[in-house]
């Protein structure tokens, strides 16, 4: 009988394939092999189940959920946190509930993004409403900046950010900076390919793919008027002959900001100070520049016919119409509305290029010489006010001009307004020669620095003290006296013994007479010169506050205007302005600062790297690295017409040479920077 052919018995009623539960003989059940294994795996999966759920609620969630280490500037910003609050700072989650963990958008994620978390500590150097946004750019600039860079900088139509795979207005931190990857890992390193999520043109090596520039860096040369061709043409020959030209000496070490850059490891500074890279050529020239200072007020030489006419004049200025008008005294005369049109009148402020002996003229003249005193009257009645007000009624700040006015105390134009409007005694009028040597014999004890004080006691007449007829009284009066006490001066002086300056003995030997008023200030300030009756400021030197100040004040003034042109045609005004051409804007730019677009941010150069390397010339012979400037930057010859600041083109080749994978990189972000400072 064939195999397949064979009866099978019938399958027993109790028994099934499957079933849990077997029935024995005498009616009982038992569990079947199905049955037990199922019971088995049914207990292991509770003690599983128990095992976890116990294991949640001991071990705290911070820990559990924990996918790497933080990087190193987080976790030591973090590291005096407790755990709950080292997660709570990035993730919302970490103080709410254990559900939420494996929820997208729990209660604690209600209107908070992780972006916003990071906000919450970068907000000030990233700009909170543009954190989103592509390179923190809104589109319209964006695209600007496309425009510009395909137009103007000659970059090829394709280096337009094709279509993105990410939306770049609604971009989050985490696309580019994830952490949790240890502390050794670099939040800011992103690779190329990261780049090109958004800018998804093709883009292969450095040398060949990376657009041309001509002009960077140099087109970003900043408010310093400088000429590194002459200086290194020109004047550092002539005046070092003897010594090698290196850029260092004046592009010194920021960090210690010595005059070498002895440690390579640090970066040269931009754009020097002047102690630091003019001074020590400038600064004995300089201050021979601005000895004369700037004339603040001065009385015109006036006719003896018009003098007559309103009182006291000084005596040394009558005689023939003379004499300028300063710059800053005419801004201030000029708010009174009937002294403007006078002043259009007289030709670059010249009081002698009027028409000699007209009516005119002499009444020009008359309302000039009543303004004059008339101003340092209203200063001396009501001090650094006067002169604020009539800034202001011509529509100028009086902030910049303050410097001016700390150092130029009232009581001193009151005292000086005393000297020269005395009235003029019934005796014959001087000489013009016994003038000057009158006024010259006065000058030691009538010039005065900016923070002399006149003298508040009373003053009390000679005659009062002593009877009439007194030997005293007569000395020095009779002709006919021959004492020898005072032919050698020994009772001149105050009379007064107990004054100290009194009782000390003279022990100069300059012949005060012969000092020039701006020496008593050799080191800046106020002072006044008698002999012409002027008032005039000497500058302290580079940096001179007051100059400043009365250049920013003139830079208020519209273009065109005469009085604005004759305050920078001044030599002194010149020194500055001839070196800080942006002073005269609005804010006055005194400090060297970058002229380049915004594009330009995007880049981002260091120093640091390339003063170490050895180029390839000195390998062959085994030298050491010598940090040469110029390998890179190259004074350009005066016949080059394609030269840019002075310099020689810097062009991509000098940096393709280094820049190739394997040596220096060419990673996107060496040179450019994602977000813009």
């Amino acid at each position: 009988m064939r195999h397949d052919d064979r009866e099978l018995p019938p399958p027993p009623a109790n028994d099934r394939p499957g079933d849990r539960w077997v029935l024995e003989q005498d009616g009982r059940r038992r569990l079947s092999w199905t049955g037990r294994r199922q019971r088995l795996t049914s207990a292991c999966l509770l003690f599983a189940i128990s095992g976890v759920a116990l294991m949640l609620l001991v071990t705290p969630a911070t820990t559990l959920f924990q996918p790497g280490d933080l990087s190193s500037p987080h976790a030591q910003i973090l590291a005096g946190a407790s755990a709950e609050q080292r997660c709570g700072a990035c993730h919302q989650s970490a103080t709410t509930s254990l559900t939420d963990w494996f929820r997208s958008g729990g209660s604690g994620h209600q209107g908070i993004s992780s972006s916003e978390r990071c906000m919450k500590c970068h907000h000030t150097t990233i700009p909170l409403g543009l954190a989103g946004t592509a390179h923190n750019l809104p589109i319209a600039v964006r695209d600007r900046l496309t425009k510009l860079a395909i137009s103007e900088r000659g970059r090829p139509a394709e280096w337009r950010p094709a279509v993105a795979m990410v939306d770049q207005n609604h971009l989050r931190c985490a696309t580019c900076h994830q952490e949790h990857h240890g502390p050794t890992t670099s939040l800011t390193q992103l690779s190329n390919a990261q780049c090109q999520a958004c800018h998804a043109a093709p883009f292969g090596s450095f040398a060949e793919s990376h657009p041309t520039w001509d002009q960077w860096p140099y087109h970003r040369s900043g408010n310093i008027g400088f000429d590194h061709r002459t200086h290194h043409d020109q004047h550092f020959p002539r005046h070092h002959p003897a010594e090698a030209f290196d850029c260092r000496t004046c592009h010194a070490n920021v960090r210690d900001h010595s005059t070498a850059i002895s440690d390579l490891g640090s970066e040269p500074q931009r754009s020097p100070s002047y102690e630091v890279g003019c001074a020590s050529c400038h600064e004995e020239t300089l201050r021979a520049q601005v000895v004369d200072g700037i004339t603040l007020l001065q009385l015109p030489t006036l006719p003896e016919s018009v003098a007559d006419q309103f009182g006291p004049w000084p005596p040394t200025a009558i005689g023939f119409t003379d004499g300028s008008l300063s710059p800053l005294v005419e801004l201030l005369i000029r708010s009174d509305p009937t002294i403007a049109p006078l002043l259009r009148q007289i030709p670059n402020g010249d009081l002698a290029q009027l028409p000699r002996g007209t009516s005119r003229s002499n009444h020009t003249l008359g309302r000039i010489a009543t303004s004059l005193r008339e101003l340092m009257d209203d200063i001396a009645d009501r001090g650094h006010r006067a002169i604020e007000d009539r800034l202001t009624r011509q529509g100028l700040a009086p902030p910049p001009f303050r410097p001016v006015l700390q150092g130029l105390p009232p009581q001193w134009i009151e005292a000086t307004a005393k000297d020269w409007f005395q009235p003029v005694s019934d005796t014959p009028s001087p000489s013009p020669h016994e003038a000057d040597q009158h006024h010259a014999d006065q000058l030691p004890s009538r010039s005065t620095l900016a923070n002399s004080r006149p003298s508040t006691e009373p003053t009390t007449d000679s005659s009062e003290l002593l009877p009439e007829g007194s030997l005293l009284l007569d000395i020095g009066h009779d002709s006919g006296v021959d004492d020898a006490l005072l032919d050698e001066g020994r009772l001149s002086g105050p009379a007064d013994p107990l004054d100290p300056l009194a009782a000390a003995p003279a022990t100069s030997a300059v012949d005060k007479t012969s000092v020039v008023p701006s020496e008593l200030v050799n080191l800046g300030g106020w002072y006044r010169r008698d002999t012409v009756c002027d008032i005039r400021y000497r500058p302290a030197g580079h940096a001179d506050p007051v100059l400043k100040a009365m250049i920013e004040t003139f830079a208020q003034l519209s273009e065109g205007d005469p009085l604005k042109e004759r305050f920078h045609a001044n030599p002194v005004v010149q020194v500055c302005m001839n070196c800080h051409p942006a002073a005269d804007a609005i804010p006055a730019r005194w400090t060297s600062q970058r002229n380049g677009e915004t594009l330009d941010r995007f880049t981002v150069f260091s120093h640091q790297p390339h003063l170490s390397v050895t180029p390839p010339e000195q390998h062959a012979s085994g030298q050491q690295n010598s940090g040469q400037c110029n390998r890179c930057h190259q004074i350009a010859s005066t016949e080059g017409g394609n030269a840019v600041g002075q310099f020689a083109p810097l062009g991509k080749d000098n940096c393709a040479a280094c820049h190739v994978r394997g040596a220096a990189g060419e990673q996107c972000t060496t040179c450019h920077r994602y977000h813009i400072r």
